[in-house]
């Protein structure tokens, strides 16, 4: 269950991280830049090695979703740890 609870946490870091004021614009639009070109180029029929040699033509695609995540992770890890943001209190200081 800590799995779970540990890759919810991550999708709270980006989703914190996208709506900080004070985040970067150019930061955000790097990261968004990451997942959709890594989506597009993972569903893409051309590829820099064809799918269609096993194992070795997904490589490419396992890479470059690699790096996505990875990115991604290190941008908006300091919003996995930081308390809660001012958006994110209710008008009681809970959590929303």
């Amino acid at each position: 269950m800590k799995q779970l609870g540990e890759k919810v946490g991550w999708f709270r870091a980006v989703h914190r991280y996208f709506k900080d004021p004070n985040a970067s614009v150019f930061g955000k639009g790097l990261v968004v830049l990451s997942i959709v070109s890594a989506a597009v180029y993972t569903l893409s029929p051309v590829d820099a090695i064809p799918d269609v040699i096993p194992v070795l033509g997904w490589l490419d695609d396992i890479g470059l979703i690699a790096f996505a995540t990875a990115f991604t992770a290190r941008v908006v890890v300091k919003y996995k740890e930081l308390p809660a943001l001012p958006h994110e209190q209710s008008h009681t200081g809970e959590l929303t």
